[in-house]
């Protein structure tokens, strides 16, 4: 009988999903996801979805890096998904997500919606 192929990574369960609330500009509740793995992380990704989207939408890849060793993070934008605010408005980027500090990041960017 041939061995079976491993597990799809995407469908790994890394049993460490946290979702959660955070207070934004103005009081706007801001809604969170992290997808951590089993081990200690390796890195730390930060999902930023384009616009009239949701953190939740990118949970495939989400689920990948963190079975890669990746603690992972989404926020909904003020406006989007389950975060308050004028449904698919930003009016300052600065005010959809709040930063305490600014450590170096190497960025990837697959689409913020700019043409």
């Amino acid at each position: 009988m041939a061995e079976s192929a491993s597990p799809d990574p995407a469908f790994i369960d890394t049993r460490r999903f946290c979702e959660g609330e955070i207070l934004g500009r103005g009081r706007v509740s801001l809604y969170w996801r992290s997808w951590l793995p089993v081990d200690d992380p390796t890195a730390v990704v930060v999902i930023a979805h384009g616009g009239l989207e949701r953190g939740g939408r990118y949970q495939h890849v989400a689920n990948r890096f963190a079975a890669a060793g990746f603690a992972t993070f989404a926020i909904d934008f003020r406006g989007h998904g389950r975060s308050d605010g004028r449904t698919g408005q930003i009016p300052l980027l600065a005010e959809g997500v709040f930063v305490p500090h600014r450590p170096q990041v190497d960025t990837k960017s697959h689409d913020v919606g700019s043409g």
